[in-house]
């Protein structure tokens, strides 16, 4: 009998590391399948967080250009330009600008900036550390998957960190992705007993072993608005727009941004 409980429970688990498994592979489908060029990708990022400074709070846009000459990227009110051979960092904000040696081709620059291809091996490493899940939804055109940390944040039953995308069943292409990681805070025992009222975040409060810890859960929110692979895609600022070389051959601000200051690395 007890034998025939082993072989129910370990086909169990073998069936549903086979479910996450293929659910994985469909996931890393969605997240590198739109990667190709050229690519034109407009996107909202937001981040917030329980407990942390008002600079770890994101609301901003990005638009990203991305085509066989090179790239350029606006996010909020930073400017990156690149080519075969640069790459430009303008804050408008600051009014500066700094230039650097382009290190990696423009397909490599594809993946670092939107993540990487994944081999079947990092399925099966991630399979190791993430269940994952369709996720019930209304609409037969959209789908939800979601990725679950194994491991539970210490002390909690509480999940440590999850990853959830939602999508189009049709064309594979992702319409919203949001990541989400919690982790402790260490915080004073005395402090937090003789403090006034907790309200709002005695929820929060993780004790291990007489430790205190406050439970901080950071969220970070991708909404894809535009995802285009038109060959009529152009980069809609070139590096000769923002910097240029003057008769000895030294870069200086191009026209209309001779105040910015330009340090050259």
């Amino acid at each position: 009998m007890i034998v025939g409980v082993s072989a129910t429970v370990f086909a169990q688990k073998n069936k549903e590391k086979q479910d996450t498994t293929a659910v994985i592979k469909e996931f890393m489908i969605v997240c590198n399948q739109y990667k190709k060029l050229p690519l034109h990708l407009s996107l909202q990022q937001s981040n917030s967080v329980t407990f942390g400074e008002p600079e770890d709070s994101i609301n901003a846009n990005a638009d990203i250009y991305m085509t066989e000459q090179g790239s350029y990227i606006k996010y909020g009110e930073m400017e990156q330009v690149v080519n075969d051979s640069m790459m430009l960092m303008v804050s408008q904000g600051q009014q500066v600008m700094m230039l650097y040696a382009a290190k990696q081709d423009i397909r490599q620059q594809l993946n670092s900036y939107l993540g990487f291809q994944l081999a079947d091996s990092s399925v099966l490493r991630m399979a190791a550390n993430y269940t994952a899940a369709f996720l019930p939804v209304a609409s037969e055109d959209k789908k939800i998957i979601e990725l679950r940390n194994r491991h539970p944040l210490p002390g909690t039953d509480k999940v440590k960190e999850t990853i959830t995308i939602r999508y189009d069943s049709k064309t594979k292409e992702p319409e919203q992705v949001i990541y989400m990681r919690r982790t402790l805070i260490p915080i004073d025992k005395t402090e937090w007993d003789n403090a006034p009222g907790h309200e709002g975040v005695s929820d929060k409060l993780v004790i291990i072993k007489d430790n205190y810890f406050l439970m901080n859960e950071r969220k970070e929110v991708f909404d894809y608005k535009k995802i285009s692979h038109d060959t009529a895609i152009r980069l809609p600022v070139s590096m000769t727009d923002r910097i240029r070389q003057d008769v000895q051959g030294k870069f200086i601000p191009a026209r209309g941004f001779e105040q910015y200051y330009l340090s050259v690395e």
